[in-house]
Protein backbone atom coordinates (compact mmCIF):
# COMPACT_ATOMS: atom_id res chain seq x y z
CA UNK A 1 0.00 0.00 0.00
CA UNK A 2 1.55 3.42 -0.94
CA UNK A 3 1.67 6.11 1.83
CA UNK A 4 -1.09 7.90 0.43
CA UNK A 5 -3.23 4.78 0.73
CA UNK A 6 -2.62 4.39 3.93
CA UNK A 7 -3.45 8.14 5.25
CA UNK A 8 -6.73 8.12 3.55
CA UNK A 9 -7.46 4.61 5.41
CA UNK A 10 -6.31 5.91 8.44
CA UNK A 11 -8.38 8.88 8.05
CA UNK A 12 -11.59 6.86 6.85
CA UNK A 13 -11.09 4.55 10.42
CA UNK A 14 -10.50 7.87 12.32
CA UNK A 15 -13.93 8.92 10.71
CA UNK A 16 -15.28 5.96 11.89
CA UNK A 17 -14.44 6.28 15.47
CA UNK A 18 -16.06 9.46 15.65
CA UNK A 19 -19.27 8.66 14.47
CA UNK A 20 -19.66 5.64 16.95
CA UNK A 21 -18.61 8.03 19.45
CA UNK A 22 -20.79 10.80 18.39
CA UNK A 23 -23.65 7.73 18.66
CA UNK A 24 -22.60 6.33 21.75
CA UNK A 25 -22.99 10.20 23.35
CA UNK A 26 -26.71 10.39 21.53
CA UNK A 27 -27.17 7.04 22.76
CA UNK A 28 -26.51 8.01 26.33
CA UNK A 29 -28.71 11.55 25.70
CA UNK A 30 -31.57 9.53 25.00
CA UNK A 31 -31.21 7.05 27.81
CA UNK A 32 -31.25 10.09 30.07
CA UNK A 33 -33.89 11.59 28.52
CA UNK A 34 -35.99 8.50 28.69
CA UNK A 35 -35.34 7.92 32.45
CA UNK A 36 -36.11 11.58 32.91
CA UNK A 37 -40.03 11.26 31.55
CA UNK A 38 -40.23 7.70 33.06
CA UNK A 39 -39.40 9.31 36.34
CA UNK A 40 -41.55 11.98 35.92
CA UNK A 41 -44.69 10.67 34.17
CA UNK A 42 -47.84 11.51 35.87
CA UNK A 43 -48.88 7.66 36.51
CA UNK A 44 -46.79 5.56 38.98
CA UNK A 45 -44.53 3.29 37.47
CA UNK A 46 -42.19 0.13 38.57
CA UNK A 47 -40.14 -1.88 36.63
CA UNK A 48 -38.60 -4.96 37.93
CA UNK A 49 -36.26 -7.93 36.87
CA UNK A 50 -37.81 -11.44 36.78
CA UNK A 51 -36.09 -12.21 39.97
CA UNK A 52 -37.88 -9.53 41.82
CA UNK A 53 -35.23 -6.73 41.70
CA UNK A 54 -36.88 -3.12 41.59
CA UNK A 55 -34.65 -1.62 38.80
CA UNK A 56 -37.02 1.90 38.59
CA UNK A 57 -39.82 3.27 40.26
CA UNK A 58 -40.96 6.71 39.27
CA UNK A 59 -41.50 9.51 41.81
CA UNK A 60 -45.50 9.63 41.13
CA UNK A 61 -45.53 6.14 42.51
CA UNK A 62 -43.02 7.14 45.78
CA UNK A 63 -45.76 9.81 46.49
CA UNK A 64 -48.86 8.08 46.07
CA UNK A 65 -47.72 5.10 47.63
CA UNK A 66 -45.43 6.90 50.35
CA UNK A 67 -42.75 3.91 50.51
CA UNK A 68 -39.61 4.97 49.90
CA UNK A 69 -37.11 3.43 46.88
CA UNK A 70 -35.11 1.87 50.12
CA UNK A 71 -38.09 0.34 51.04
CA UNK A 72 -39.00 -1.25 47.97
CA UNK A 73 -35.53 -2.73 46.60
CA UNK A 74 -37.61 -5.54 45.67
CA UNK A 75 -40.92 -6.48 43.84
CA UNK A 76 -41.42 -9.00 47.38
CA UNK A 77 -40.93 -5.90 49.44
CA UNK A 78 -43.67 -3.91 48.11
CA UNK A 79 -46.17 -7.03 48.01
CA UNK A 80 -45.82 -7.21 51.35
CA UNK A 81 -46.12 -3.88 52.45
CA UNK A 82 -48.92 -2.87 49.91
CA UNK A 83 -50.68 -5.81 49.82
CA UNK A 84 -50.36 -7.34 52.86
CA UNK A 85 -52.73 -10.48 53.28
CA UNK A 86 -52.67 -11.31 49.22
CA UNK A 87 -49.29 -12.02 48.95
CA UNK A 88 -49.49 -15.21 47.12
CA UNK A 89 -52.34 -14.36 44.58
CA UNK A 90 -50.11 -10.98 43.92
CA UNK A 91 -46.45 -13.23 43.70
CA UNK A 92 -48.82 -15.34 41.19
CA UNK A 93 -50.10 -12.84 39.38
CA UNK A 94 -46.90 -11.45 38.07
CA UNK A 95 -45.09 -15.03 37.54
CA UNK A 96 -47.72 -15.68 35.22
CA UNK A 97 -46.84 -12.44 33.18
CA UNK A 98 -43.35 -13.71 32.76
CA UNK A 99 -44.61 -17.21 32.29
CA UNK A 100 -46.98 -16.30 29.55
CA UNK A 101 -44.95 -13.58 27.98
CA UNK A 102 -47.41 -11.02 27.67
CA UNK A 103 -49.33 -8.40 29.39
CA UNK A 104 -51.35 -9.27 32.91
CA UNK A 105 -53.72 -6.81 34.78
CA UNK A 106 -56.61 -6.01 36.74
CA UNK A 107 -57.27 -3.92 40.00
CA UNK A 108 -56.07 -4.71 43.27
CA UNK A 109 -56.39 -3.40 46.88
CA UNK A 110 -53.04 -1.93 48.07
CA UNK A 111 -52.11 0.11 51.28
CA UNK A 112 -50.20 3.52 51.16
CA UNK A 113 -47.29 3.68 54.16
CA UNK A 114 -49.65 5.79 56.09
CA UNK A 115 -52.47 2.95 55.62
CA UNK A 116 -55.20 4.64 53.40
CA UNK A 117 -56.17 2.21 51.26
CA UNK A 118 -56.50 2.41 47.55
CA UNK A 119 -57.70 0.06 44.28
CA UNK A 120 -55.16 0.65 41.90
CA UNK A 121 -55.32 -0.78 38.54
CA UNK A 122 -51.89 -2.85 37.56
CA UNK A 123 -50.60 -4.33 34.22
CA UNK A 124 -47.31 -6.51 34.58
CA UNK A 125 -45.40 -7.92 31.47
CA UNK A 126 -41.92 -9.14 30.97
CA UNK A 127 -38.94 -6.87 29.91
CA UNK A 128 -37.08 -9.13 28.36
CA UNK A 129 -33.98 -7.14 28.70
CA UNK A 130 -34.58 -7.20 32.48
CA UNK A 131 -34.47 -10.93 33.03
CA UNK A 132 -31.86 -11.84 35.24
CA UNK A 133 -32.48 -15.65 36.43
CA UNK A 134 -36.25 -17.72 37.67
CA UNK A 135 -39.15 -16.71 39.25
CA UNK A 136 -38.41 -15.39 42.47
Amino acid sequence: MKKRDKRESMQGKTGEVISEEKMKERIKQREKMFASALNEAPIPVMIHAEDGEVVIVNNTWIEISGYSKQEIRTIFQWIKKAHRGNIKEIKQEINKSFAANKSIGGEFEIFTKDGEKRIWDFKTAPWDVMKRGANW
